[in-house]
């Protein structure tokens, strides 16, 4: 029967692990690694012989991947502690030159960036965002039940001066967030639902076409379909709940802040973390919710 033991090894690393990892499977006992549960089950489709030279084979394909991930994990760790070096000298050297202007409620902030290169727009991914609006546009009409589609909660801001301070951070950023929005610019079915629903009459076709008048004719490269030179070129109302909703780590961190010294680094929310990429600071700013002053770094 399986179930959880008290501590042993597993019979594919040959690893240790932690008691409350364990999980023993008939005869064998296995760490909770999806590798060694895959390895493991070879052992009910071949003769004992094969299976002892795959599991040897295995055995060094797991231990190179985690020693690839322990040397990754450092070199992320050691990435991360110089930036956090480089953050002090630069918060220190933007706040002497803020002496006497800095309100006593403000934050320190590290901004991920949007991209900074516009081109045209290839004709093939417009047909690919045309493509997906019409598959979420039948699918809207198709009456199916949506409420799976994941929900995002609201932003919650309690004055109008912490929203004001957060559109103006979310601006400085330039779209940090918005470039895994690809050709499908995170709108789905229940976009076009909610869309529809407030305009009751409109059809399909006039759905398409709504969207598809506010496709910029250049937009960032590497990025939403819908990220041009001024940002989002949806309104609010087209957009999904996630371009609507989302806040990154460091927005949510603003909360009550009249003010905020930022630092701009070059990656993006998704890829701030990836060693091999220029993460480097380009921009220092102050944020209040009346705008954005940026200073030498």
């Amino acid at each position: 029967m399986n179930g959880f033991v008290s501590s042993t090894t597993c019979l594919v690393c040959g690893e240790a692990a932690k008691p409350a990892l364990v999980y023993t499977d008939r005869d064998v006992s296995l760490c909770n690694d999806p590798g060694c549960r895959l390895a493991a089950n070879q052992r009910h489709t071949l003769s004992p012989k094969a299976f002892a030279q795959y599991l040897a084979h295995q055995r060094g394909v797991l231990h190179a991947r985690r020693k690839a991930s322990k040397a990754l994990a450092l070199v992320v760790a050691q990435k991360t502690q110089r930036e956090a070096e480089e953050n002090e000298a630069v918060w220190a050297a933007a706040e002497a030159q803020l002496a006497g202007q800095l309100p006593h409620n403000s934050e320190r902030l590290v901004l991920p960036s949007g991209p900074r290169r516009l081109r045209n727009l290839p004709q093939r991914e417009r047909n690919r965002y045309r493509d997906h609006l019409n598959r979420i546009i039948a699918q809207a009409t198709s009456g199916v039940d949506l409420s799976h589609e994941p929900q995002v909660a609201p932003v919650d801001t309690a004055s109008k001066t912490s929203a004001d301070l957060l559109t103006n951070v979310c601006t400085l950023c330039r779209g940090g967030c918005c470039t895994s929005g690809g050709h499908k610019a995170y709108l789905t079915a229940a976009t076009i639902r909610r869309f529809m629903a407030a305009r009751p009459g409109l059809r399909p076709r006039e759905v398409l076409a709504a969207y598809l008048a506010h496709l910029p004719p250049r937009t960032e490269a590497g990025s939403c379909v819908n990220h041009g030179a001024l940002g989002c070129s949806l309104p609010r109302d087209l957009r999904s709940d996630v371009c609507n909703r989302y806040l990154c780590d460091t927005a949510k961190s603003i909360g009550e802040r009249e003010a905020v010294v930022a630092l701009v680094r070059r990656q993006d929310v998704w890829n701030r973390y990836t060693p091999e990429r220029d993460n480097n600071i380009v921009g220092v700013a102050l944020v209040t919710q009346n705008g954005i002053t940026l200073y030498d770094k």
